[in-house]
């Protein structure tokens, strides 16, 4: 009996003492874990305390400050649209891209100037020379192709099967798209600084050289339309010249009878500063202000009423905007045109500010007016309420100012606006707003969707955020290397790193 009682005892005693060492390896497990929270907390909160840089702050408020600075660190050219002929994405057989996307290509790369057709593209690398690509091309290269080197080449513009390209020192080539017809076609002896060596060109072009240049002229600009080219020189005088074997029958060459031998002087034209064409008509924008239009009236794109007995104008014929301003003083300060419209900016004095409009004609059938209407053909300049009577706050003058375009790009249906509001360049910049408008058939709005669109529109950020009125798509204005520009061609849009 005693002995069962001691055994008890002694179990019952090794069982409290199991139980408090159980207790004290539990606690022991408790205090630990706390510990490492406390530790990490710890951790954390001093991480959290290190205040974040100026940079990342900015990033972390403005999608536009991060475009801004991706944009600068990663030059390169997003393209979008109509891709039948392997132009804006050369390395995809999808007919159409729909939202913007990088040519690997141009990754890194400045250009010049760039184009694009629905068949064909050129671009301006940074040296001046001329690279090509696309289906109109040639089917043997997805990636554009140097072609016409060494020229120092600064614009192109396109026609309908030829590439115009202007030179640093004034000189206009005028080469076919097709590798085929520059391998085949006659090629000129070039001059060379060795003396008796006059070399053959590798490929065929012609030089469209005005006669009649003064001392110290030459030209300055171009524009060309389907079939024809205008050039402006630095002096403000106009000529005009066919692009293909026949001459244009629209009066856009702005002779007649025509003379001789081209390029055409358009004599009535003096102090030009801009030139623009659509594919049948032409702007030019004098010193004074005044705009003259000619060539084809069949939707209105000259500003004038159409009539049957009328159907174009073959010489250069003033645009009467001064019935449209009659209250103050009114300064046309830029022309634009593409297809078959037409745009004008004009500053007009009212009685208490001054007011930037921004005015459309021609054909509104694809939204083309932005005004949001859809008039198959509008000979009255009409103002886009979207780009006119804007405003903003000027902090260094402590005023408000109205702001004005710094571009307006035209391709064959659809435009944009790159407005000039107050940027900052340096330190914290800020971007350009940039809209689009216009016809949409092939995805050339870069909205992933196929609907045109009647007023300008913001378009998502380029790096795939979604867009809206606050996080909207941003140029890179002017800094110290380059600057963001848009491009609007037939059926195709881009935006490139500009040198």
């Amino acid at each position: 009996m005693n002995s069962r009682r001691v055994y008890r005892t002694v179990a019952a005693t090794s069982s409290r003492l199991q139980r408090k060492k159980q207790h004290f390896y539990r606690s022991l497990l408790v205090v630990g874990i706390a510990g490492g929270a406390v530790a990490t907390l710890s951790s954390k909160k001093s991480l959290a305390e290190v205040p974040p840089s100026k940079e990342e702050y900015r990033n972390l408020i403005s999608s536009q400050h991060r475009q801004i600075t991706q944009s600068r660190e990663e030059p390169g050219v997003y393209a979008w649209g109509n891709n039948s002929g392997r132009v804006v994405a050369p390395d995809s057989t999808e007919p159409v891209i729909k939202t913007p996307r990088r040519i690997p290509y141009f990754d890194g790369k400045l250009l010049r100037d760039i184009k694009l057709d629905q068949n064909f593209g050129a671009a301006v690398d940074q040296h001046g020379d001329l690279l090509q690509w696309g289906a109109g091309y040639s089917t043997d290269n997805t990636n554009p192709v140097p072609t016409l080197t060494g020229k120092n080449i600064i614009s192109i513009s396109l026609s309908k099967d030829r590439i115009l390209a202007l030179s640093r020192s004034g000189a206009v080539y005028n080469l076919p798209v097709s590798a085929t017809e520059q391998a085949s076609g006659p090629k000129p002896h070039e001059s060379s600084w060795l003396p008796l060596w006059n070399p053959q060109s590798p490929i065929s072009y012609k030089l469209i050289t005005p006669n009649s240049l003064n001392y110290s002229e030459k030209v300055s600009s171009i524009a060309t339309g389907l079939d024809h080219i205008l050039l402006c020189t630095n002096k403000g005088r106009v000529f005009s010249a066919s692009t293909s074997n026949t001459p244009p029958t629209q009066g856009q060459l702005g002779v007649s009878p025509l003379p001789p031998t081209p390029p055409y002087e358009l004599t009535t034209l003096r102090s030009i500063t801009q030139i623009a064409c659509g594919d049948a008509h032409n702007l030019a924008l004098a010193q004074s202000g005044r705009v003259y239009v000619w060539g084809s009236n069949a939707s209105g794109q000259l500003g004038l009423e159409f009539t049957s007995e009328t159907p174009i104008i073959t010489e250069p014929c003033l645009l009467p905007l001064q019935k449209l301003y009659r209250e103050g003083p009114w300064k046309a300060t830029r022309v634009a045109a593409g297809g078959n419209n037409s745009y004008i900016t004009v500053d007009v004095e009212t009685s208490n500010r001054l007011v930037a409009d921004t005015l459309a004609f021609g054909q509104g059938i694809h939204g083309g007016l932005g005004n949001n209407r859809w008039t198959h053909a509008q000979h009255t300049p009409t103002r886009i309420p979207g780009l006119s009577g804007l405003r903003e706050y000027d902090e260094v003058r402590g005023v408000t100012v109205p702001i004005r375009l710094a571009e307006l790009v035209v391709g064959g249906t659809h435009a944009a606006a790159v407005l000039d509001n107050i940027t900052q360049t340096m330190d914290g910049g800020g971007g350009r707003d940039v809209l689009f408008w216009g016809g949409n058939g092939s995805f050339q709005l870069g909205t992933g969707k196929r609907n045109n669109v009647p007023v300008p529109m913001y378009l998502a950020p380029l790096g795939g955020d979604e867009g809206g009125v606050v996080n909207r798509f941003h140029l890179a204005p002017r800094g110290r290397e380059m600057e963001q520009r848009v491009h609007c061609g037939r059926g195709a849009t881009c935006v490139f790193s500009s040198i």
